[in-house]
């Protein structure tokens, strides 16, 4: 929790900017590489230290204040390198998902593709769906019971359908 905050809220010790460089140093090395296709920067990103700055757990927001700004300084550089690479983008997973009701889904809270306007070929939204995410702790093996079914996929249909509306 601390270390997200520490990247994506307050750079601490310059952690984030270390963390553009890196990418940068990537996005440089694969320039031209026919094999690379697109950067995806953060793997589900957690929105901080919520404790400190509670409208962190308001949905969308940590998206549109923290996330947004990072990856499109990311982004810039990469089409700097080669303007034929993607930029797969993520939300935060909580609170812009939440177990309760069968999965409550919130609208992401980017504004645009980080760094260009809407419509950009050089953006994918970047999301993944888990029906336990529905459920919260009561998948204790890590999978939905079969008797979940007709719910766990009336969630990924919720889901996928307020992603598409975001994309």
């Amino acid at each position: 929790m601390e270390a997200f905050h520490s990247l994506l809220v307050t750079n601490k010790d310059g952690l984030q900017d270390k963390f553009v460089s890196f990418w940068n140093r990537v996005t440089d090395r694969f320039a031209g590489n026919d094999y690379v296709v697109g950067y995806d920067p953060l793997n589900e990103p957690f929105p901080g230290n919520p404790t400190k700055e509670l409208s962190n757990l308001w949905p969308g927001n940590f998206d549109k204040k923290y996330l947004q700004p990072m990856y499109a300084k990311i982004f810039e550089n990469a089409m700097k390198s080669d303007t034929t690479k993607q930029l797969w983008f993520e939300p935060v997973p909580i609170p812009d998902i939440l177990p309760i009701f069968g999965g409550e889904v919130s609208p992401v809270g980017f504004t645009a593709p980080p760094g260009a306007s809407i419509g950009s070929p050089n953006h994918a939204l970047n999301d993944h769906t888990y029906c336990c995410q529905a459920k919260g702790n009561e998948c204790t093996t890590g999978e939905p019971k079969i008797a979940d079914a007709d719910m766990c996929l009336a969630f990924h249909h919720k889901r996928l359908d307020t992603r598409a509306a975001d994309a």
